[in-house]
């Protein structure tokens, strides 16, 4: 049974992507790709020997040093351009407040490579980080922690276990384009499916993900807790 409803996952996933344009969840000005987001990638069952594998050489994301980062007035400060500068953006609302939806923010460090910080908005069942880069401070909202490809061209995001109905679930792939000391990024595209549930990812080469995975209706009925026997593994390979 579980192999049919495997089978049933890779046709949705293969189905369910998004253009680029569509959902881009950002406060900053991106271009999207235009064009069939079927196009964009191939979609194929892994085994678990190869989601091993990948997991031995995992990509580096974002680290924190000292000095990162302040939280002043409930208010994340970092430095932009060399200079501290408070992110309204990032102010927590989970004290002193009657707001329904209170938030809390966390500073998960930096990507000297991208040039952008990482940080986290939690809410009372959502779950979303953002990037912000440390030249202009623009913001670029994200799933989850993005991880960059081995050669730094894409990041890959998938959703977090949030408990929200209109949270989101799948994956999202970003490309990465250096321009001096500048990083712009732009969402290439993202694949949404009520039909899956993805726990973790990792970069096997720059343009192939493995994901590990877990059907909606079985993930439902293990009460969001499966076991090492109840996974399956996704490749999803760029174009």
């Amino acid at each position: 049974m579980f192999k049919n409803s495997f089978s049933l996952f890779i046709l949705l996933l293969t189905l369910g992507c998004t253009s680029p344009s569509d959902k881009q969840a950002t406060t900053s000005t991106t271009e999207g790709t235009a064009g069939n987001s079927s196009d964009l990638y191939t979609v194929e069952a892994a085994t678990e020997e190869e989601f091993s594998k990948a997991s031995t050489s995992p990509s580096v994301g974002f680290s924190m040093e000292p000095g990162d980062a302040q939280k002043v007035n409930s208010t994340i400060r970092l430095k932009i351009n060399g200079e501290w500068r408070s992110i309204e953006d990032f102010r927590d609302t989970l004290l002193n407040t009657t707001a329904p939806e209170r938030k809390e923010y966390r500073y998960l460090g930096q990507n000297r490579e991208l040039n952008k910080y990482l940080v986290a908005e939690m809410g009372n069942d959502t779950y979303q980080t953002y990037l912000v880069d440390k030249t202009t401070g623009a913001l670029t909202a994200t799933w989850s922690e993005p991880v960059p490809s081995p050669d730094g061209k894409y990041l890959a995001s998938i959703s977090s276990p949030a408990t929200a109905a209109s949270a989101p679930n799948g994956i999202q792939v970003w490309r990465v384009t250096k321009q001096g000391d500048s990083t712009t990024i732009d969402k290439y595209f993202q694949v949404d499916s009520p039909d899956w549930k993805p726990f973790e990812l990792y970069w096997a080469s720059p343009q192939t993900v493995l994901l590990r995975v877990v059907p909606m209706e079985m993930y439902k009925s293990l009460q969001g807790k499966p076991k090492q026997e109840d996974f399956s593994y996704v490749r999803l390979t760029i174009k």
